[in-house]
């Protein structure tokens, strides 16, 4: 697994130059980039690479060049983002909870020709997809709109554990460029993340 710290489009082309495989992991908080690192990040999908981003806003630049939307879901009683907790669950029934969030991400408007459903965000008796995996050319976008789901303290749980696990398995390379916002030279972070990412063999 290598390493990347910034996201600019020197360093990801730099980064990508002349792969067509492999797997770009993004777990950020915002995905800022613009039309230049995406099309480079498009470009290596294209070309059969792999892009998983988990985060709580796409940039703009990434939503209209796949041809999909995201918004926030609220609830039709505003009272219930104080009091209940916001379920999970991956398309093979395996779920996860969190208490904090007040209004979860989602996607709509997908064309079902080029997009799977892998999860959904439960709420008032409904589905609605947050975690989605869009083919393109001879790669795909893994794209997860809750990356808290894979910080240490959600990670904590056995459910959220597991549910974590589950969702990095939809990775499909061991040969992964991993966007490390907190890497330092001089120390590697110890995270269940990392963990996961870096032993192929718990993904599989």
């Amino acid at each position: 697994m290598s390493d990347f710290t910034s996201t600019n489009y020197q360093v990801i082309d730099s980064l990508l130059k002349g792969k067509t495989s492999g797997t770009v992991v993004y777990i950020e908080d915002r995905l800022y980039e613009g039309k230049q690192t995406i099309d480079k990040l498009y470009e290596f999908a294209e070309s059969g690479g792999e892009v998983f981003i988990s985060t709580n806003e796409i940039s703009k630049p990434l939503l209209d060049t796949l041809g999909i939307k995201q918004s926030y879901y609220y609830p039709s009683d505003i009272s219930t983002t104080l009091q209940n907790e916001r379920s999970f669950c991956l398309a093979d029934g395996r779920k996860a909870s969190y208490n904090d969030l007040h209004y979860p991400g989602v996607f709509w408007d997908l064309d079902s020709a080029q997009v799977t459903i892998l999860g959904y965000f439960e709420a008032e008796g409904k589905k609605i997809p947050n975690f989605i995996r869009v083919e393109v050319g001879k790669g795909r976008f893994i794209l997860h709109l809750e990356p808290v789901m894979f910080t240490n303290y959600f990670m904590l749980k056995r459910d959220n554990f597991n549910y974590g696990l589950t969702a990095l398995k939809f990775i499909s390379s061991n040969n992964l460029y991993w966007y490390d916002g907190n890497f330092k030279t001089a120390h590697r972070s110890g995270s269940p993340l990392r963990v996961l990412l870096e032993n192929a063999g718990l993904r599989e």
